[in-house]
């Protein structure tokens, strides 16, 4: 049977040349596509250096950061829109954030690769099946995989006594952040790009791609 072919040109390699997704709205998708992996890689900050995740974040960081740069050069030509854009000033909370962000982004891009600190929530083992809620009587599987021994290390002989105990969840920062959850601000960052566009949208996008 013969099979049917079509010349490479046929197939169009740009989304945007059949309508599909404006360049802003495929660069928003890209940025909550790493941070979806960010998710996924979350625990793979307790192994292997953590690369996975940092792979992961810093991937995330370089696109959600690239979101307003293609807006400005998707929408910056048509009316009102530089005025928009100039008058729509983020709260002085907001600011803090995506200045963090640019801190960030400029340090992994152009001074080192990201380093994550890790913090560890446990318990003494049995305890928490016995006393925590039951959403936690499981734990994570793939936190199962660890168990931490905490011993005294004096007196120098003989034999310490220990506690053995179980990880009940962890939280990943950047130093920009300070203490705050790795994965609370990446989605806080996401939450307001995506106003960002879509307010953009509704009062632009009145043309077809």
């Amino acid at each position: 049977m013969a099979r049917l072919r079509r010349p490479l040109s046929a197939f169009p390699l740009d989304q945007n040349e059949v309508g599909l997704v404006r360049r802003t709205r495929q660069k928003l998708d890209e940025a909550a596509y790493f941070l979806h992996r960010v998710q996924e890689h979350y625990f793979d900050a307790l192994e292997d250096d953590g690369r996975p995740l940092i792979y992961y974040v810093s991937a995330f960081v370089s696109a959600a950061r690239s979101v307003t740069w293609i807006m400005k050069s998707e929408y910056g030509h048509l009316n009102g829109w530089k005025l928009w854009s100039e008058a729509r000033r983020p709260p002085t909370e907001d600011l803090t954030l995506l200045r963090k962000f640019t801190d960030v982004r400029n340090r992994s891009q152009k001074a080192e690769p990201l380093r994550v600190g890790i913090r560890l929530y446990t318990s003494a083992k049995g305890e928490r099946i016995a006393d925590g809620p039951p959403e936690l009587s499981q734990g994570d599987p793939k936190l199962q995989r660890y168990q931490i021994t905490i011993r005294r290390v004096e007196p120098p002989s003989g034999q310490p006594p220990s506690i053995e105990a179980v990880l009940d969840s962890i939280e990943c920062s950047l130093p920009e952040f300070g203490e705050e959850d790795l994965l609370r601000v990446c989605n806080r960052y996401l939450e307001l790009l995506s106003t960002l566009v879509q307010e953009c949208e509704a009062r632009f996008d009145t043309s077809p791609v």
